[in-house]
């Protein structure tokens, strides 16, 4: 079956107002498919920086149903 393992994962340092965000996609045979990681500024959550890894991964990504 194709399946893929999506790990998306944000941080937030809330004094700096700073994160960052990182995805991987594994396929069942475990090979890497994607991944993706960036510092970000002017972070106003820890969700925000979660969001934004999904969103990353999601544009460089797409399903395969769209």
């Amino acid at each position: 079956a194709d399946v893929l393992k999506i790990i998306v994962d944000g941080a937030f340092h809330e004094a700096a107002m700073c994160g960052s965000w990182g995805f991987m996609m594994r396929d069942n045979n475990g090979d890497v498919m994607g991944l993706g990681a960036a510092r970000m500024e002017h972070v106003a959550s820890a969700m925000q920086a979660e969001m934004m890894a999904a969103l990353k991964l999601y544009k460089q990504h797409p399903p395969a149903w769209e």
